[in-house]
């Protein structure tokens, strides 16, 4: 077997019925790595450079390049697509969250209704009713954390928004544990005086702008 030195790359002379070897042209081996590499880079590319050496496709080195970078391709495409789908299941798990932080805001409100129509003073019923403010104080405190990791901005709103429930709620509440416990049906309809004025659509629609900026979320 011959050795060509062209000087700068070394090739190695295949038979004149090769697809490589065309009209006294010879693609040597770097060549065609080269032509490798830019086919990774843009298929489109490689393509119409191989299409300009006649028989190309029968060449087996040829193909096996073409092997390669098509398991190449098609594996980079599975990955994307894969780190696709891991983000939007991160993001929908995430609006999850942001949705439940704000329940247990409105779960705060709700407790002094809750105290005012609570149908008895038993020690039970008492012991139940405090379970329910220590569970939605821990929620409001975990939330509050949560959002300070994930969304500072979000975090902010939120921090608005209970405070302003909480400041609401207060008053109401400790008129609630001091009202009679319910001993009729009609009982159930509360005076005006344990009505607050949770006045929350404005710092409701800053929370839900901020989560949706952090979304990512068009209108």
């Amino acid at each position: 077997m011959q050795i060509a030195d062209t000087g700068a790359t070394t090739c190695v002379p295949r038979p004149s019925v090769g697809p490589l070897h065309h009209s006294g042209t010879l693609l040597v081996y770097g060549d065609l790595h080269a032509l490798s590499t830019t086919m990774s880079n843009d298929g489109g590319t490689m393509t119409t450079l191989l299409a300009a050496i006649p028989g190309y496709l029968n060449d087996p080195i040829v193909i096996a390049v073409l092997s390669v970078v098509g398991v190449g391709a098609t594996a980079w495409a599975t990955l994307r697509a894969s780190n696709l789908d891991r983000s939007a299941a991160r993001k929908h798990e995430q609006a999850e969250q942001f949705a439940s932080a704000l329940k247990v805001v409105m779960v705060w409100k709700e407790l002094g209704y809750r105290v005012a129509r609570r149908v008895d003073d038993k020690p039970e019923t008492l012991a139940a009713l405090t379970a329910q403010f220590n569970q939605a104080q821990q929620d409001l405190d975990w939330y509050c954390t949560w959002l300070e990791i994930e969304a500072p901005d979000a975090a902010s709103a939120y921090r608005n928004l209970v405070e302003k429930v909480k400041t609401t709620a207060k008053p109401l509440i400790q008129k609630a544990w001091t009202s009679p416990a319910i001993s009729q049906a009609s009982d159930m309809n509360l005076s005006d005086e344990l009505h607050g004025d949770f006045t929350l659509d404005a710092l409701t629609a800053e929370y839900v702008r901020a989560v949706r900026d952090h979304l990512k979320l068009k209108d």
